[in-house]
């Protein structure tokens, strides 16, 4: 694993030392989930990420906790936040705020929902966990936000400052260099044909993203 997640990095060679598994949890909302994809357990961004990671650290558990339509505080509700941290995960990788920058929820209300649940995992973990951050594109189908995206961008940044396992995997600027995010425009089809989702092209270039910052 990458040095840049030092906490995922030192439970994934310890764990595959000793010839032991270890946990990589998903978190979110839609796009965990799977919506857009033709295939949820082969071509979502969760299935391809997780084949990726497999097949350099075969040892590593996956379980994805997306739930569609979910906001930074209702993706993780308190019940399942301590059931995950009892299982001591070596990671938790969390991409929530589309359905917060939909809904016009402030960049500062997103950002304490966010850090409440990193803080309460952190709390409840009997071993050190890496909190993985994805910042992903804007949704294209908000035209008129009441913030703008970038501003939850800094949010992220806010919740990792000075915490050695917390990181930000950040897509959105690679989205955008191919036209995804830009009221709507999608040049080469790696939307779903609602126009807001990944489709199958969008999915496969998200986990290329993440497992590529997460293997380099």
């Amino acid at each position: 694993m990458n040095s840049r997640f030092p906490v995922l990095a030192a439970r994934a060679a310890a764990a595959e030392a000793r010839r032991q598994t270890f946990l990589i949890v998903l978190a979110g909302s839609s796009t965990t989930a799977g919506t857009g994809s033709s295939d949820r357990g082969r071509r979502s961004y969760a299935a391809t990420l997780e084949r990726a990671v497999r097949s350099r650290h075969p040892r590593a558990r996956f379980e994805n906790h997306g739930v569609g339509g979910t906001t930074a505080a209702t993706y993780l509700p308190d019940a399942l936040c301590d059931a995950l941290a009892a299982q001591a995960p070596a990671a938790v990788i969390h991409m929530v705020g589309g359905n917060d920058y939909a809904r016009g929820v402030g960049p500062s209300a997103y950002g304490e929902a966010l850090r409440d649940r990193l803080d309460r995992i952190d709390r409840a973990a009997p071993l050190p966990c890496q909190h993985v951050l994805v910042h992903t594109f804007a949704r294209p189908d908000v035209r008129e936000p009441a913030a703008p995206w970038s501003a939850f961008r800094a949010e992220l940044h806010a919740a990792v400052e000075g915490r050695h396992n917390r990181a930000i995997i950040d897509v959105a600027d690679d989205f955008a260099s191919v036209g995804v995010g830009f009221e709507g425009t999608d040049p080469i089809g790696l939307l779903a044909t609602d126009g807001i989702h990944p489709g199958d092209g969008g999915h496969r270039l998200l986990a290329r993203y993440v497992a590529g910052a997460l293997l380099a």
